[in-house]
């Protein structure tokens, strides 16, 4: 084959525009010629460098251009969903609103005009049925359109709420035992609302600049990035000038920051105590028509139930400074990366563990990825290609960063296994591609699996029913939406347990079941030559076939058998961050 052909057909296998004829034409010419494979991963590496510009920018966007629909989505259908244990898909027609049918009913009337004057006589029926299709996805048209342009400009979509902004960021949560529902987890983003915990301290940092450590029990409200409201609790607050005129209301008083590091005790019967370590605070009677008093540094005062103060020594030794809340933070996740650390040794000996990479103490020439189960083969070790050494959930644990087009790990596990299950704790930096490879099967062949991330932001298990790419050949099993924009960037546990005998697939996420569906067959899953975090079709060419994984993973393991809710939740609480 002449370079002028072959560069025509790779330029068509990267834009994915091959016919089948050129498909067939080029896989016979990789297979038969070294100079073309080389040139082939030359121009993929090229490919790699243009797509790796803006990738976690662009993934982060595509997950918060699907948020404003999916709550839109979710609260028109909570009065007409019955209950359930887990949450169902939004049908698409249901996120259109008034503008996108009205597109799309012009559409169908100009199309039924002009269908009519150029096929007289046709049959009504057929006419008509046309021009409605023709107006349905005049609609469908819209709606995606409006959806791209407010994740291109950032702007709201039309017809849809708009979703509340995060104003702060938890750093640090050290030994919290929550009070509320949903437990925030370290380096999440928040949005207005009540924080309720019982013991601990809490670590904040508005997105304005100020910080501030909480000591429980306490109860704290975020109301903007440059206002808060304590209703119990001790806390330390340090305000840098960006963030100067920050307000800290209490049911008793307001403060207001003038650029300072001061300290608050409120107790539930309203009493509180204010200390000024330096520069200045602003403070006024909540209640009382009053004048500002202003606090220097070095004074404090307590303020009584009947409103009165009192002068009071300052006592900077009485509140948790930063410096401490990341001293106990990083002495308690040394802790918890020394304790599981123990039980993996432990969890080693279960003799239905096939496969447990835990990414800790590497080769330094680093390229072979240890399986830790007892009495591994020689080929369940993996192959690291690619990749990069990076911090793991803990700050001395290891984890690979998958960012390039072909960072990937491969492994055989040679095994058809009816029972299984499948567990990872990773970070997700973005969602790139429609499809987002975490361990996949490329063989084609009945009983593969393959487990994986969808836009924009479901968990998916497939299993192959009919061998070959196409559509249905998977027995597909996919949750609801899980990740969204706040979850990037943060480390979780997913799991999913594959239970021929219940005749059930079902998915996990921080040690909670998130969707059970039954079994399409009683097909085993058949493993074979895997990999982590991409896809290397074996044989022709299947739709969407980049699927590079964007994220870390520092742990991965594969049992024989099917663990039960309790098992998956006692792991993730071994391995959580703190």
């Amino acid at each position: 084959m002449n370079s002028d052909r072959l560069e025509k057909l790779l330029d068509a296998y990267f834009d994915q525009a091959l016919t089948p004829v050129e498909r067939q034409e080029l896989e016979y010419e990789l297979l038969a010629s070294a100079p073309a494979r080389d040139l082939f991963w030359k121009r993929a590496r090229f490919h790699a460098l243009l797509r790796r510009h803006g990738r976690e920018a662009a993934g982060r966007r595509l997950v918060a251009g699907a948020d404003a629909a999916e709550a839109a989505a979710s609260r028109s259908l909570a009065a007409t969903t019955p209950p359930g244990p887990f949450p169902r898909r939004t049908p698409a027609w249901l996120r259109l609103n008034q503008t996108d049918w009205l597109w799309g009913a012009t559409a169908a009337l100009v199309m039924l005009a002009v269908l009519s004057l150029l096929l007289p006589g046709t049959a009504t029926g057929w006419l008509v049925a046309l021009a409605l299709s023709v107006g349905v996805a005049a609609a469908f048209a819209r709606r995606q359109w409006a959806v791209g342009r407010a994740a291109d400009t950032g702007n709201p979509v039309e017809g849809e709420p708009v979703t509340r902004p995060a104003i702060a960021e938890l750093v640090n949560a050290v030994g919290v035992e929550w009070e509320q529902p949903h437990a925030p987890l370290p380096g999440t983003a928040l949005s207005a609302g009540l924080l309720r915990f019982a013991k601990g301290l809490v670590e904040l940092q508005f997105f304005r600049g100020a910080r501030v450590v909480i000591q429980g029990p306490a109860e704290f409200e975020l109301v903007s990035d440059m206002e808060a409201r304590c209703r119990r609790g001790r806390l330390r607050a340090a305000v840098p000038l960006p963030a100067q005129g920050f307000r800290l209301l209490t049911p008793s008083l307001q403060l207001v920051d003038l650029g300072t590091e001061f300290a608050l005790d409120v107790e539930t019967d309203g009493r509180a105590e204010v200390h000024v370590f330096t520069g200045e605070v602003e403070m006024t009677d909540a209640a009382a028509a009053t004048a500002p008093r202003k606090l220097l540094e070095g004074q404090a005062t307590r303020v009584l139930v009947n409103g009165r103060t009192a002068d009071i020594p300052v006592d900077r030794a009485g509140f948790v400074t930063l410096e401490e809340v990341h001293r106990k933070a990083d002495g308690l996740m040394r802790e918890r990366h020394a304790a599981w650390r123990a039980a993996m040794r432990e969890l080693a000996a279960d003799p239905a563990l096939l496969v447990h990479f835990d990414f800790e103490q590497l080769p330094s020439v680093y390229h072979l990825l240890p399986n830790r189960a007892a009495g591994a083969p020689a080929e369940t070790h993996g192959t690291i290609i690619g990749c990069q050494l990076a911090g793991g959930r803990w700050p001395d644990k290891t984890a690979l960063d998958f960012k390039q087009f072909g960072d990937r790990v491969r492994f055989a596990l040679p095994r058809s296994l009816e029972n299984a299950t499948l567990l990872a704790w990773l970070r997700i930096d973005g969602l790139d591609h429609r499809w987002n490879a975490l361990l996949m099967s490329g063989s084609a062949q009945v009983g593969e699996p393959q487990w994986q991330f969808e836009q924009p932001g479901q968990l998916k298990f497939g299993k192959r029913s009919v061998p070959g790419w196409g559509l249905g050949h998977l027995e597909d099993y996919t949750t609801a939406r899980l990740f969204h924009r706040e979850q990037m960037g943060l480390w979780v546990q997913v799991a999913l347990v594959h239970d021929l005998a219940r005749g059930t697939v079902s998915h996990f996420l921080n040690g909670e079941a998130v969707a059970e569906q039954p079994l399409a067959s009683r097909q085993p899953i058949q493993f074979g030559d895997m990999e982590l975090g991409n896809w290397t079709p074996q044989i022709g060419q299947p739709m969407e076939p980049i699927r590079n994984f964007n994220g870390r993973l520092d742990e991965f393991a594969i049992w024989g058998r099917a663990l039960t809710a309790d098992e998956i939740q006692h792991l993730y609480q071994l391995g959580k961050v703190l």
